[in-house]
């Protein structure tokens, strides 16, 4: 029995064996040994190879990012229109270039610069300004980042940033090329003009059906009533917890006794200084105050020059030893020689304002609401996730709000500007303006992905209904489209009258001519810059850049706040760097920036030229096609 085990364990071994050799032959064997055939990557940089699964994880991220800034779902399509692959490539593609550089360069971000600057970082302090763990997380979450991932995309934000500040430092532009802008934009020119005011056209008689009608139709846009949604909503505020929450006496006094130094109104001195070589010329000039003479006659004498004054200072605008010399002195007194690495210090205090501290009753309240909201914005951390968990597990807002026991709101019908039909403002909204962005960004019967609000809270909705714009029947709004026909006739009728006027200027007529037939006064401007629009000093918000298109004697036509003007061109007069070289240095340190931008934009070009960039337009798409 056993030999025949034996053989029948063979046949079926050997029976399953041929008939994976058979598929081999049937299949080929190559794609085991060369692979598919398509690349696993989507750039190539130097040596260092993108690939396609990097590429995907960071577009996914990008993309999700993007999704929760909008508040609502994006369409993958959309997502590419705007060009969003191409910008996480190009970051694929910096972030390699960079981190070659860096090689080269012998730069290295350890890990303690990591560390600190994650500790400094604003976006993850608490209301104290200590590092709190729960907002980092927070953040990873929402940038859909784990903590290895985070840290490597910062090692090479850091680096970036040491080679870009190396490169941007220093630069200059040239004194031509500020003199030059200078000249364009402080040229001025003078026109002569006259104004036809709307009054002087006169009555105008209303129009009849037909051409109100045709009117209406024209600018039917103009009366449309807007586009109305209604929603319902969560909204977690922090306030909202205030009452679950609590904060003891002695958190609250411990409280006070850390923040004391920022409370009130800090102690000021009004402080000078002379500053000697040696120790021996500072305790010369102490024996000659003791002596009774002025400070300000010791400086003079010793030094040749006046003394340094401060001003009125705190205790922490002074470096560390010259502020407790500073702040041990009464009012008239001076100190004992103080040694810096900038020498031996003596001095005054001409004046003391005392700070004043209020009272632990007198700010406790103030401490109890900062320390809630404090923790009340950790716990609706929490909250926001269970929420968000909900949501994602396929949960709609009704039952999410049953289960984690969360009140549900709704708006009935309001338009993108916050409005109800009758006009009047809807009260109440979660974070206004984000919550309308998201409200007219979410398809009719989707919900929005979880938002958080300026104060600290999140919201997240789902659109019920939407009623489209649409236009208001012209029998409902007949009187205000009355009135802007009748507006719109009058300012045409003005046009013609100002083409006509602007006419016999180019037939060589005057203008102080034209104006006495026509009963107008001629005026002048003052000088006036290619862009001036202020009404304080240009009659017309449009004059002065047509005035730059024109030669001296040439006439325009420009609105104005009443009317129309007809304008001549008196004068062209050119700006002199010379006579205002301040603004010439204020607009040369101006330049800097775009020059420093150009520089930038250069030495990326010449990475890629030196390390060489291949980009794979054929695996870029494969990707494209699964996202």
């Amino acid at each position: 029995m056993n030999l025949l085990r034996g053989i029948v364990a063979k046949i079926f071994v050997y029976t399953l064996f041929g008939l994976l050799i058979v598929s081999f032959a049937i299949w080929g064997i190559g794609d085991i040994f060369r692979g598919s055939g398509q690349t696993a990557t989507v750039a190539t940089v130097g040596e260092r190879e993108i690939e396609e699964a990097e590429f995907r994880r960071l577009l996914a991220q990008e993309y999700g990012i993007l999704q929760q800034r909008l508040g609502q779902r994006l369409d993958p399509e959309m997502a590419q229109a705007i060009g969003l692959p191409r910008q996480v490539l190009n970051q694929l593609v910096i972030d390699s270039l960079f981190a070659y550089q860096a090689d080269d360069l012998g730069l290295a971000v350890t890990d303690a610069t990591l560390r600190a600057t994650i500790l400094n970082d604003p976006r993850f302090q608490d209301q104290l300004g200590s590092f709190d763990r729960n907002r980092f997380e927070a953040f990873l979450r929402n940038q859909r980042l784990s903590e290895p991932q985070y840290l490597e995309r910062l090692r090479a934000q850091v680096v970036r940033e040491r080679v870009v500040a190396a490169l941007s430092s220093g630069v200059a532009a040239p004194r031509a090329l500020a003199e030059a802008l200078y000249r364009y934009r402080n040229q001025t020119r003078v026109a002569d003009y006259v104004e036809l005011r709307r009054e002087s056209v006169g009555a105008i008689e209303e129009p009849d059906a037909a051409t109100l009608q045709s009117f209406y139709e024209e600018r039917q846009s103009d009366y449309m009533a807007p586009e109305y949604r209604s929603a319902t909503y969560i909204h977690l505020r922090p306030r909202a917890l205030f009452a679950e929450l609590g904060v003891g006496e002695a958190e609250l006094r411990t409280a006070y006794e850390e923040r004391r130094p920022q409370l009130g109104t800090p102690a000021r001195r009004s402080v000078s200084q002379i500053v000697f070589d040696t120790r021996e010329e500072a305790e010369a000039a102490i024996d000659r105050l003791e002596q009774g003479a002025a400070f300000e006659a010791v400086a003079e004498e010793l030094t040749g020059q006046p003394p340094i004054g401060f001003g009125s200072v705190t205790r922490g605008d002074l470096p560390g030893a010259l502020a407790d010399a500073a702040f041990e002195l009464e009012a008239g007194g001076h100190s004992l020689p103080v040694e810096t690495d900038f020498g031996w210090h003596v001095l005054n205090v001409s004046d003391v304002q005392p700070g004043q501290t209020p009272s632990f009753e007198e700010v406790r309240e103030e401490l109890r609401d900062d320390l809630l909201m404090a923790q009340a914005i950790d716990a609706l951390v929490s909250i926001a996730n269970q929420l968000d968990d909900e949501l994602a597990g396929g949960a709609t807002l009704e039952e999410a709000s049953r289960t984690l026991n969360l009140p549900l709101e709704t708006v009935e019908s309001v338009s993108a500007q916050g409005q109800a039909p009758d006009g009047t403002a809807v009260e109440g909204l979660a974070g206004t303006v984000r919550f309308l962005e998201t409200v007219f960004g979410t398809e009719a019967g989707e919900s929005s992905l979880l938002v958080e609000t300026d104060a600290g809270g999140y919201f997240v909705l789902g659109v019920d209904g939407v009623t489209p714009a649409a236009p208001r029947p012209l029998e409902e709004i007949r009187e205000r489209v009355v009135a802007d026909w009748t507006a719109a006739e009058r300012d045409q009728r003005l046009l013609e009258r100002a083409g006509k006027l602007a006419g016999r200027l180019g037939e060589g007529q005057t203008l102080a001519g034209v104006a006495e037939d026509e009963g107008l006064q001629v005026m002048t401007t003052p000088p006036l810059t290619r862009d001036e629009v202020d009404p304080d000093v240009t009659p017309s918000g449009r004059l002065a850049s047509q005035l730059f298109g024109l030669e001296p004697g040439q006439a325009t036509v420009a609105g104005s706040p009443n009317g129309q003007l007809v304008a001549v061109l008196r004068e062209i007069v050119p700006a002199d760097p010379s006579a205002n070289p301040e603004a010439v240095t204020r607009l040369q340190a101006q330049l800097a920036n775009p020059l420093a931008n150009d520089l930038l934009n250069l030495y990326g070009n010449a990475l890629q030229r030196d390390y060489g960039v291949t980009i794979d337009q054929a695996a870029i798409d494969r990707v494209l096609a699964d996202f």
